[in-house]
């Protein structure tokens, strides 16, 4: 596993992550950027790991912290990069309507949520439980 440390000899644009990006390896970015306009970021990051053999300890590719160095080299206006996906439009349930509260005895006008008390169904309380539940 090859990793980079930061070298104050060697000249960087950004460090992160246990890795300094030399002003080579931005070169490098925007080389791929323009080869490939159709990859989205992870494409790209992805990529760059398998590239620099930039892996966690564990083996895998630290395509996160690729990605998050990418995002940081844009905002430094060192790279452009391409727009971000779009996540798919959440559809949104309706809410159950609200349940009427018709049950409760009439001498109770309305309940106290701050007098609520919230314990286990004792045994010998699971038949009225039950009851109460169907």
């Amino acid at each position: 596993m090859k990793q980079r440390g930061w070298n104050s000899d060697t000249p960087s644009v950004l460090y992160g992550s246990n890795r300094a990006v030399t002003p080579q390896e931005v070169e490098q970015i925007r080389a791929l950027i323009l080869r490939h306009p159709k990859w989205g970021r992870q494409a790209l990051s992805v990529y760059l790991c398998q590239l620099w053999d930039w892996r966690r300890p564990d083996g895998t590719l630290n395509h996160r912290a690729c990605l998050h160095l990418l995002k940081r080299l844009f905002e430094q206006g060192e790279i452009l990069l391409p727009p971000p996906r779009k996540a798919p439009a959440r559809t949104h349930r309706p809410l159950p309507e609200q349940p009427s509260i018709s049950w409760l005895p009439p001498e109770i006008e309305s309940p106290k949520l701050d007098d609520l008390i919230v314990r286990p169904v004792r045994l010998d309380e699971r038949p009225q439980y039950k009851q109460l539940m169907d």
